[in-house]
């Protein structure tokens, strides 16, 4: 008796069960599409580093978890550095001129200063 009343209730309410998500998928449709395209990477990168948490009697003391945390925030400062990124962007435009291969397709323009040259 208790799943008649609740099918009841169900097919009275079909209207507003269906309405709602259709209109919900309309408007983030709609507020989403002139939004600009966003990516995000994530990598691994292999450092070398490892953790070699150790005491020793002597003038050395405590290597650990703290000498580790800064080399890692070194290498990670040394990797967002302008200098470096500007390097790296030479090294692929170098790439990209000088290769049969390039990386993308050139484009018209790039066509006309690459067989002028």
């Amino acid at each position: 008796m208790d799943l008649i009343y609740f099918i009841r209730v169900l097919l009275k309410r079909k209207y507003m069960l269906i309405g709602i998500p259709i209109l919900t998928g309309i408007i983030t449709f709609l507020l989403v599409r002139n939004l600009p395209n966003v990516y995000k990477a994530e990598a691994e990168l292999s450092t070398g580093l490892t953790e070699s948490s150790r005491v020793t009697i002597g003038d050395q003391g405590f290597t650990g978890a703290n000498e580790l945390q800064q080399q890692f925030s070194n290498i990670i400062e040394l990797m967002r550095s302008k200098k470096l990124v500007d390097k790296l962007s030479y090294q692929i435009m170098l790439h990209d001129i000088e290769s049969d291969v390039p990386f993308r397709n050139y484009t018209v323009e790039m066509q006309s200063l690459v067989s002028d040259s």
